[in-house]
């Protein structure tokens, strides 16, 4: 998969600056980056809450993965992932102002990709700002497209019944 040089030069800052990526099981810190971002920017809240996304790793520990930027024992950022045979897809991505200066998604998804460079696909998920799959939000499919991936337009049918 072929980079974009501004996505290299985020992982290179977030080493440069200490910051290590670790797989975990503490949900909490994360959540808290994710929920503050996400209600910030769109007033919204995760699909999932912290209780409802602890308990599906809990029952699914192979299957949901979190995997965080830590830099002097303080989350940065993260990425949860939902792992199957086929497809390692993007559930969840989001970092603090501080690790948004340091690059710490490029770092996490350099991370991601060595860890599951045998899987036939990954899926960083949509890129739209509403829940109705309308709004692109283009800083977002600049980000992906920028290690590597590309868009793809959904059909949605719907049918009275």
């Amino acid at each position: 998969m072929r980079w974009e040089r501004v996505r290299r030069r985020g992982v290179a800052r977030a080493q440069k600056a200490g910051v290590l990526v670790e797989c975990s099981d503490n949900y909490a810190a994360f959540w808290d980056i994710l929920s503050t971002n996400l209600h910030t920017k769109y007033g919204v809240m995760p699909v999932h809450t912290l209780e409802e996304i602890t308990l599906l790793h809990s029952r699914f520990p192979q299957n949901i993965k979190l995997y965080q930027a830590v830099k002097d024992g303080g989350v940065l950022g993260g990425v949860v992932l939902y792992v199957s045979q086929q497809v390692v897809h993007a559930q969840y991505s989001s970092a603090t102002p501080e690790g948004k200066k340091l690059g710490v998604i490029d770092l996490l998804y350099d991370r991601i990709f060595s860890d599951y460079q045998g899987y036939p696909y990954f899926d960083f998920g949509r890129s739209t700002e509403h829940p109705d799959g309308s709004g692109l939000n283009e800083k977002l499919v600049f980000q992906k497209e920028g290690f590597g991936g590309r868009g793809l337009c959904y059909d949605i049918y719907e049918y009275d019944l």
